[in-house]
């Protein structure tokens, strides 16, 4: 939503504190595809009780789940704010 309005507005000095939190958001997506994926790291998962963080809500075509597609995103939209920042240069 905020950065809706900030291309709205053409406000690009919303641009470094974003990126910072759309790369985070992208790391913990590859983690819990990690998780989802690998079978042995699922001793690193942090989800003890309740819903485990393995678990496979959609499974299309065999890899892709909720946290490649939240990957998907978060790298695509770090990709369109290094290439705004680029064309503020």
């Amino acid at each position: 939503m905020i950065l809706g309005i900030a291309s709205y507005r053409d406000d690009r000095s919303i641009i470094p504190y974003s990126l910072p939190l759309s790369l985070g958001g992208a790391a913990l997506s590859a983690f819990h595809y990690l998780l989802q994926k690998m079978p042995g790291m699922a001793d690193w998962a942090p989800c003890k009780q309740g819903v485990p963080c393995s678990g496979q809500y959609i499974n299309w075509l065999g890899f892709v789940t909720i946290p490649l597609l939240a990957f998907t995103a978060f790298v695509l939209i770090s990709l369109f704010l290094v290439m705004a920042r680029k064309g503020d240069e």
